[in-house]
């Protein structure tokens, strides 16, 4: 027999889990092949049966009462202002990540707010600077010669005082 066999049948002897039939027929085999762990069968069985006789040990009446007021005792201080759902996935580890995602989601969004004001802000400004050119601009009622359109120099705006006059 193989000592990891011999030491995990000596502990399941030791637990009471072999009944006596399994434990004869394992000492006989034993004795056939090796007495030393013959006599430490003998021995183990011989024990387990004194300690199944004792029976359990009487508990003293206010036991339950100290086992509660120990628990009491070494309650953390903290505990008792503990929130009344608690989730073991939130873990101090894990509030500080999801803390930190929060701060970051923050910045973002607020990055994102903040660079769609500045890009309205530039487009009211650049639409300040082109209605005075939009005023200036001639009417449609003229624009609607491509020729004379087409006849304007480039550069700035001539007068439209000649412009109509030659129109009419």
């Amino acid at each position: 027999m193989k000592p990891e066999e011999s030491a995990e049948i000596l502990r399941s002897a030791a637990r009471g889990q072999l009944d006596p039939d399994a434990a004869a027929q394992r000492l006989k085999a034993l004795r056939s092949r090796d007495p030393k762990e013959a006599a430490e069968w003998e021995e183990e069985l011989r024990l387990s049966a004194l300690l199944a006789g004792l029976g359990d040990a009487p508990l003293r009446p206010d036991f339950t009462a100290r086992v509660m007021a120990a628990a009491r005792s070494r309650r953390p201080a903290r505990a008792a202002a503990a929130p009344i759902l608690r989730f073991p996935a939130l873990s101090p580890s894990v509030l500080r990540r999801v803390a930190a995602a929060a701060a970051v989601a923050l910045l973002l969004v607020a990055g994102i707010h903040w660079r769609r004001h500045a890009e309205r802000e530039r487009l009211a400004r650049s639409i300040e600077a082109v209605a005075p050119l939009i005023a200036a601009a001639p009417d449609i009622d003229l624009l609607q010669d491509f020729e004379a359109i087409y006849a304007l120099p480039e550069g700035p705006l001539p007068d439209l005082e000649p412009l109509t006059e030659a129109r009419q």
